[in-house]
């Protein structure tokens, strides 16, 4: 059984209390993941691993979760960053590509529009 730790990204904590005096690692919130190389065989054990670091990551970024769209935005970096970093620990290309489809833009999204309304 291998462990990842999913821990709070300090770039977003220090960005959130700018100037406010360096924590100690033990005081940064993480959180272990257990998994085993069985569990990145298949596709739907990447997706369980997966889920499970999006769950730990929003854990561990908590503080930062609030309606308020700075803090907001401050909680959706700090997720993001902590998920990079915790795929990156496993060192498994699968999960690697499966992570890099979750978070890449979608070329769906982009709409085009014509300046001049169509009547």
């Amino acid at each position: 059984m291998k462990s990842i730790l999913v821990v709070l990204t300090l770039a977003s904590a220090c960005t959130f209390v700018a100037g406010a005096p360096a924590r100690a690692d033990s005081d940064i919130p993480s959180r272990v993941v257990h998994y085993s190389q069985t569990d990145l065989s298949s596709p739907v054990g990447i997706d369980r691993i997966y889920s499970r670091l999006i769950t730990a990551a929003k854990l561990v970024c908590d503080r930062y979760d609030s309606m308020e769209l700075a803090r907001r935005q401050v909680f959706d970096r700090c997720v993001d960053e902590s998920l990079a970093r915790a795929v990156g620990q496993v060192h498994d290309e699968r999960l690697t590509l499966y992570h890099e489809s979750q978070t890449r833009p979608s070329a769906a999204a982009i709409v085009v529009s014509s300046s001049t309304p169509i009547r």
